[in-house]
């Protein structure tokens, strides 16, 4: 009964981080996965364990923007779509690059 809960909230976890954009679900992910963790190694589940240490590590990727412990974020550009293939015709043009 107790790995059936834990099989659940794994479940629960990846669903959160499947929500795009949503910080709270992202944030109970995070807490779900270490109660995971916790409890798993309170019942001695080694493989839960690890699947567990594994969504932490996901779930604090995720939090970060992506990268780990956040990242620079100011680095990074959006190029939209149509810039990008007007590019690319321009590379494959005869004479082109």
């Amino acid at each position: 009964m107790i790995e059936a809960i834990a099989w659940v909230g794994s479940a629960l976890i990846i669903w959160a981080l499947l929500q795009g954009g949503i910080r709270m679900l992202r944030w109970a992910g995070l807490a779900v996965a270490v109660g995971l963790v916790v409890v798993n190694a309170i019942i001695g589940v080694e493989s839960m364990v690890l699947i567990g240490i594994v969504l932490v590590a996901v779930c604090a990727f995720q939090l970060g923007g992506g990268r780990p412990f956040g990242g620079d974020r100011g680095r990074s550009t959006v190029v939209s779509l149509r810039e990008e293939l007007v590019e690319l015709g321009e590379e494959l043009r005869p004479g082109g690059l």
